[in-house]
């Protein structure tokens, strides 16, 4: 079990120093004009491309999102017994 609460603190550890590095590595890279800013602002065709591809995704995502806190929501409630809480009234 220790083991288990070592890792995962280990990987929360990973991915808040990863929560800040990113972004400070690209703000780096866009300061000293080594990914050039707005390559693609005048390109319709580059444009209509990233908006479809947005919206698949959204298409995509939104759906199988609300499938899996469907499963999240059915597994808490067969551990919940209902007719706990009325007692009380």
């Amino acid at each position: 079990m220790e083991e288990k609460i070592k890792s995962s603190v280990r990987k929360l550890k990973i991915g808040y120093v990863l929560f800040w590095i990113i972004p400070a590595l690209l703000i780096v890279a866009f300061e000293t004009d080594l990914f050039p800013v707005g390559v693609y602002a005048d390109d319709q065709a580059m444009q209509y491309r990233w908006e479809t591809a947005s919206i698949l995704l959204t298409i995509v995502v939104v759906p199988v999102s609300l499938k899996y806190f469907n499963v999240i929501l059915k597994k808490k409630n067969r551990s919940f017994v209902y007719f706990e809480c009325y007692q009380s009234i």
